[in-house]
């Protein structure tokens, strides 16, 4: 079985070799049209006065490059669609994961873990939100941990962790599976071979 860098170096290796054969696709046809345009320019240009020769290659040289810009412009669209797309699905899966991984024991030592970070960057007077999955857990941990913070559930939090707030100083410190699945999404999309020039 794959294990999750595998299957992320796999997936960015497909990823790389569709977009490179549709820049490949891209690049052929544009040099198919150019090479048509600029023949049929020197068809015309035989046929046409001495002092409208320079006129029309311009011409067609700049209705080319508009053509081009605007094939590029599509191109991306599409590449950049297409790598919105890769990018949703992983983290589409990944997030599925993680909802399996609040099932299992390792969940509670890492949602301990989590509380006690935010308790740390907060302060024991916080109050610890959880999803009310994690409730009773949270409320055995803050048992062990302090009596001097309060645990409520909140929607906010869909996969787990925990985030913290001080309401007397407007201060909240998060350590969500959220928080960190977002922060992997920047990363994943500089370092997934995903960018678009």
């Amino acid at each position: 079985m794959l294990n999750q860098s595998d299957k992320i170096e796999r997936f960015t290796e497909v990823i790389n070799k569709t977009a490179e054969k549709q820049c490949k696709k891209i690049i052929k046809q544009t040099e198919a049209f150019k090479e048509k345009e600029f023949h049929e320019l020197e068809i015309e240009s035989e046929n046409e006065l001495k002092n409208r020769i320079g006129f029309e290659v311009s011409r067609i040289e700049t209705e080319t490059n508009r053509k081009i810009s605007i094939l590029q412009s599509e191109s991306k669209k599409k590449i950049s669609a297409f790598r919105d797309e890769i990018a949703k699905s992983v983290f589409q899966k990944a997030k599925e994961k993680l909802a399996s991984f609040t099932k299992t024991q390792e969940y509670d030592a890492l949602i301990e873990k989590c509380i006690k970070n935010v308790i740390a960057e907060i302060g024991e007077d916080a109050i610890v939100y959880v999803r009310k999955e994690d409730e009773q857990k949270a409320q055995k941990i803050a048992k062990s941990i302090s009596d001097s913070f309060e645990v409520r559930v909140t929607k906010e939090i869909e996969i787990g962790g925990a985030f913290a707030s001080n309401p007397e100083e407007s201060v909240f410190a998060y350590d969500t599976l959220e928080s960190r699945l977002d922060s992997q999404k920047e990363k994943f999309m500089a370092s997934s071979g995903l960018t678009i020039m």
